[in-house]
């Protein structure tokens, strides 16, 4: 849906990617932190997160969060 919106469109557009899924952060705790360690080292400061899945789930994905701020 996200691909459908002008707004996020035009930013998919500047990345090169066709959707939210080209920049989606996926995986079990070691895949997220690998990822999120290449962000870190390519620069970035700052990213928006909206965890899926069940609570567990999600607050298994909140605990690696925490561990990069």
């Amino acid at each position: 849906m996200a691909a459908r919106s002008p707004e996020y469109r035009a930013v998919f557009d500047r990345e090169g990617v066709a959707g939210a899924g080209d920049v989606a952060l996926v995986g079990d705790e070691d895949a997220v932190a690998t990822q999120l360690g290449r962000l870190r080292d390519a620069g970035v400061t700052e990213f928006f997160f909206s965890p899926q899945g069940s609570l567990a789930e999600q607050r298994r994905t909140i605990t690696v969060l925490a561990e990069f701020t």
